[in-house]
């Protein structure tokens, strides 16, 4: 099992890297993040979280038992 999730995060690690290295990420991480960037997402949020967690919502409702709500 160790060794399909090694050759899965060999195959991401590019992409994983520059995920990790963006402007934001390093931003929100060492405190740098101006305040101007950090309200826009929080607004963006806002905007996507109540359909995403009707989403959830609706998923949880067809679920047939505990496990697979989780």
């Amino acid at each position: 099992m160790s060794r399909f999730r090694d050759e899965l995060w060999r195959v991401v690690d590019g992409v994983y890297g520059r995920i990790l290295a963006h402007p934001f990420l390093t931003g929100l991480t060492d405190g740098t993040l101006p305040r101007e960037v950090f309200r826009h997402f929080v607004v963006q949020e806002t905007h996507f979280l109540p359909d995403y967690a009707r989403a959830l919502a609706a998923c949880g409702v067809r679920a047939a038992d505990p496990a697979a709500v989780q």
